[in-house]
């Protein structure tokens, strides 16, 4: 707590100031808690700059979606039924992606971030079928390590609302196609 509110004191200081600052860290939170723009180095070559907004939900690369915080790396291929698009992974799986028709039967990567990703009961109509793997209890968050029926493994992080899965339950992943976001 004092961490951040010595961050929120940080900002308004250079808000008044109208001041300039680099700061260089390995810490995610800090950077786009404090940042107007994020510079995302690797390698010594440049892979983003952007508002920290978009960096977060519209990686440039594989590299700093997983650099930006935990995230659900997909590959798979585009598929268009009817009027609705899933992204076919190599274990035959077909999950709800947003695309567009040059998409279409293109190999894709995907991100999609853990808070997105909701747990729902097995009994919900709607996701794909998955096994809890961990449940790890944050206080207000739960965040899940899941592998769906045909072995896909993803993270899922919901809000606290009950007594979280145990590793084994049976439940279903979901998430909406536009929280899907397609790495470049």
């Amino acid at each position: 707590m004092l961490r951040e509110q010595l961050q929120v004191e940080l900002k308004q200081l250079q808000r008044k100031l109208g001041i300039t600052t680099i700061l260089v860290t390995h810490d995610q939170e800090e950077a786009l808690s404090l940042s107007d723009r994020v510079l995302v180095l690797a390698d010594g070559a440049v892979q983003q700059i952007a508002e920290p907004l978009e960096a977060y939900t519209r990686p440039a690369n594989r590299f700093v979606a997983g650099f930006l915080g935990a995230t659900n790396c997909l590959d798979g291929e585009a598929i268009r039924h009817s009027r609705n698009w899933v992204i076919r992974l190599g274990s035959g799986e077909e999950l709800p992606y947003r695309a567009s028709d040059e998409t279409s039967g293109s190999l894709i990567s995907v991100s999609i971030r853990p808070e997105h990703v909701r747990v729902l009961a097995p009994s919900a109509e709607r996701g794909v079928p998955a096994t809890v793997i961990e449940s790890v209890y944050l206080g207000q968050t739960v965040r899940y390590h899941v592998e769906t029926a045909r072995g896909t493994p993803l993270i899922a992080a919901c809000m606290q609302t009950g007594r979280p899965y145990p590793p084994g339950a049976s439940i279903r992943v979901d998430w909406d196609a536009e929280a899907v976001w397609l790495i470049p």
